[in-house]
């Protein structure tokens, strides 16, 4: 993930890092090594900046801000271009491993969830139509399961991750209480 990294006129370093946890348009901005917030870059022009911050950054010869709540932080146009090209890179970046495996388990939840309410139609049914759908429900959760347990298979790192995790915050919770 490429960060744009530049000094400000007053001195400062300022670093915008497209996000890899959202849309990429977003983006981690630091100044002097302190994370201020998650932001979007946009022109001066845009209505979404406020009158007085426009007027302010064109006084300083600045052509876009990232609007990081209610810190505004000018960017350069040259600049500007960087961090656009990174967004660019970043949105065409191919979904984490990580990304990949809670799309997969969305995927046997939804097969679940499908499952249970055909089930429950068929039930209601009184003609008793609709329990073929509900084996076709059923082989829609065991491929999902599959598909994930062929990745977990294939990434058991991302498995031993999670398990890491799991037992953090346990660890936690129970040293909390």
């Amino acid at each position: 993930m490429e960060t744009i990294t530049w000094t400000s006129k007053s001195g400062k370093t300022i670093t915008a890092t497209p996000t890899d946890d959202m849309p990429a348009t977003w983006l981690i901005v630091t100044v002097d090594a302190k994370q201020i917030g998650n932001g979007y870059l946009l022109p001066i022009t845009d209505k979404q900046v406020p009158a007085a911050v426009a007027t302010q950054m064109t006084a300083a010869g600045l052509t876009h801000v990232i609007v990081c709540g209610k810190i505004p932080v000018g960017v350069p146009s040259e600049v500007a271009e960087q961090i656009k090209a990174a967004q660019i890179a970043a949105a065409n970046r191919p979904a984490s491993l990580e990304s990949q495996r809670e799309v997969l388990v969305a995927a046997v939840l939804g097969a679940g969830d499908q499952f249970a309410a055909t089930r429950e139609a068929a039930f209601h049914n009184d003609a008793g139509r609709g329990w073929d759908k509900v084996k076709d429900a059923e082989a829609a959760i065991a491929t999902a399961e599959k598909a994930l347990a062929d990745f977990d298979a294939a990434h058991p790192e991302i498995l031993a991750g999670l398990k890491v995790e799991q037992d953090q915050a346990a660890e936690r919770f129970l040293n909390a209480n």
